[in-house]
């Protein structure tokens, strides 16, 4: 897996969907707007689809 490449501040965005439900909960959570947040969630998808496929 390649940490270096990931941002530790994207734990807390998938944290707050996970604690939450969904993402307009999350967003408010993390003060961040939801289509922040939702790109966060994607960037950690593909992320960790790239480092889980192989």
């Amino acid at each position: 897996m390649h940490f270096k490449q990931l941002d530790l501040k994207l734990l807390v965005v998938l944290d707050a969907p996970l604690a939450e439900g969904n993402l307009s909960a999350a967003a408010r959570r993390t003060n961040l707007s939801k289509p922040a947040t939702s790109a966060a969630v994607a960037w950690l998808r593909e992320f960790s689809a790239m480092n889980y496929s192989a």
